[in-house]
């Protein structure tokens, strides 16, 4: 099963999205957001992580000890409002 590029960022910033409940103040850590994209490895959603914050789309907070934490920029929060309907 291939999946473009498009639909792993896409699947990133909805995840994050609905973890923050819609919000750009709010920001998760890389272990939450990768163990609950189920259909992707954690090597896979970090490749994703990492487009989505180089395309604008993500900010990425480093914390001590290596830890990195990821938030919505406002231009994530765009694309996440009409790519990310809730069913």
């Amino acid at each position: 099963m291939t999946i473009s590029d498009d639909e792993g960022i896409i699947a990133v910033i909805c995840r994050i999205y609905y973890l923050c409940g819609g919000s750009v103040k709010c920001h998760m850590p890389r272990e939450a957001v990768t163990r609950r994209l189920l259909p992707y490895n954690g090597k896979e959603a970090r490749k994703y992580l990492g487009k989505a914050v180089n395309q604008g789309y993500l900010y990425e907070e480093r914390h001590e000890k290596g830890r990195r934490s990821y938030g919505l920029t406002k231009k994530g929060l765009r694309k996440a409002r009409e790519a990310c309907r809730e069913e």
